[in-house]
């Protein structure tokens, strides 16, 4: 293909943490315990070496615990004040870490009830959601994958400049169909090293998902915010004759860098949509998922 030239939170009974060294489930019941805590003041104090602020070591603390599993999606935080007493740093550091928490879409407060490890990306309602409405712009059109593929490549484009230079990376070639008028093709480029064994996965596990929720769900690899591009682009020979459409003919493009813990690029993908009568709506206010919901819908994708 050729491309074209705040507020502080409401005191919670905290709950939620795993023992040492294992993730785990959250679930409605688990209370933050000693031990979590414990883990906390440890992770902070070996940061006191690093020249950084109490802010930033608090929040990197945190940042460690959610990491490991140790705070996993849905679990209720300490309180503000609980944290105050068991770490030494005081009120208006706890809140100012939280704030960037928060700000980073790792925490979400919720009036009257505290504050939340979010969900991963997939399952946000926050979440930018992609999908193409019918006609009159209210009916959501299904979208299905027809042909998945994945291989390990050396290739470099677009996502060498996102990824970084790399020995190889991982790419996910999809061919889908929305409603039964026209085909899109999506690539899909990551250069994680945990990632690579799905150049071996069969193509069905990668079938109908969001690779955003499959990538936190499978190898727990949150994505926190995503940059979007929309441009237009020409039909190489092996594209076109995928899309059903004359080579050289104009496509629209749009491409997609995702990001995870510590600005960390995640993947990079591109969805190539040829000329069609439907719309193609990014919304970020439209709630597809419960937030206690583990499987991911069918009928949308927003990778």
């Amino acid at each position: 293909m050729a491309y074209p030239a705040k507020q502080q939170t409401e005191d919670a009974r905290p709950l939620g943490a795993s023992e040492a060294g294992s993730a785990q489930k959250a679930t409605p019941d688990r209370v933050v315990d000693d031990r979590s805590l414990a883990l906390l003041l440890e992770n902070y104090t070996g940061l006191a070496g690093n020249h950084i602020s109490k802010t930033a070591r608090l929040y990197e603390a945190c940042l460690r615990l959610i990491e490991k599993g140790h705070w996993a999606p849905g679990d209720r935080l300490p309180s503000e004040a609980l944290l105050t007493e068991h770490m030494p740093v005081g009120l208006a550091t706890v809140q100012a870490a939280f704030r960037r928490l928060v700000a980073d879409g790792l925490v979400i407060r919720k009036r009257k009830l505290g504050s939340f490890i979010a969900q991963p990306a997939g399952e946000q309602a926050e979440d930018l959601d992609l999908f193409f409405i019918d006609d009159d712009g209210k009916g959501i059109i299904a979208f299905t994958d027809l042909d998945v593929a994945a291989e390990q490549i050396t290739d470099r484009g677009p996502w060498t400049k996102f990824l970084g230079a790399q020995p190889h990376y991982l790419k996910i070639r999809r061919v889908s169909d929305i409603g039964g008028n026209f085909l899109i093709v999506s690539n899909t480029y990551i250069a994680h090293p945990k990632v690579q064994t799905l150049a071996r996965t069969a193509p069905d596990e990668l079938r109908n998902v969001s690779f955003r929720w499959f990538l936190h769900q499978r190898f727990g690899l949150p994505s926190v915010r995503s940059e979007r591009v929309v441009g237009f682009a020409h039909l190489d020979p092996e594209t076109a004759a995928t899309l059903q459409r004359p080579v050289n003919s104009t496509a629209l493009l749009l491409q997609t860098r995702e990001f995870s813990l510590r600005e960390a690029p995640l993947f990079y993908s591109e969805m190539i949509v040829p000329e069609n009568g439907t719309g193609l709506c990014v919304s970020g206010n439209r709630r597809l998922l419960d937030a206690r919901q583990t499987a991911e819908p069918q009928w949308c994708r927003r990778d």
